[in-house]
């Protein structure tokens, strides 16, 4: 899923990393998932002119977790807390209609998602999702 946005990161002298320590199943659409994680960073790399985005995937109790990290420019707390509110961007050309999107998608995978920043630093994105813990045999 990276590699669609590889050529995006080094045109903003940027580069994306990933560190997959678990290998987890999930229950999933796959090109809903795909759209959450590709909005999610896209909008990560346009919060830099340069740095690392790095994507972290992890089990942690019963979800498989999705972290993605920006060294961007950060989000003020009380633009933090309308994200995801339809037509609210911190971006001048946003829509807000992309994280609206990628809520409900995580949310009908009965997962959620949460953000964390700080001005200057970057922004943490955490998804939970549900994962199978052992294989479903259908016949």
């Amino acid at each position: 899923m990276t590699l669609l946005l590889d050529t995006h990161a080094n045109y903003k002298n940027c580069r994306i990393i990933n560190e997959i320590s678990d290998e987890i199943t999930i229950f999933c659409e796959e090109n809903a998932l795909k759209q959450v994680f590709i909005n999610l960073i896209q909008n990560a790399l346009e919060s830099m002119s340069k740095g690392t985005v790095k994507v972290t995937v992890e089990k942690r109790n019963e979800y498989g977790m999705v972290i993605i990290e920006d060294e961007g420019c950060g989000i003020d707390e009380q633009s933090l807390a309308r994200l995801g509110e339809p037509f609210y961007s911190t971006k001048q050309t946003g829509t807000g209609l992309g994280l609206m999107i990628s809520y409900r998608i995580i949310e009908q995978h009965q997962g959620h998602i949460s953000f964390a920043s700080k001005v200057g630093v970057g922004t943490k994105v955490e998804i939970a999702l549900p994962y199978i813990k052992e294989p479903v045999n259908i016949s």
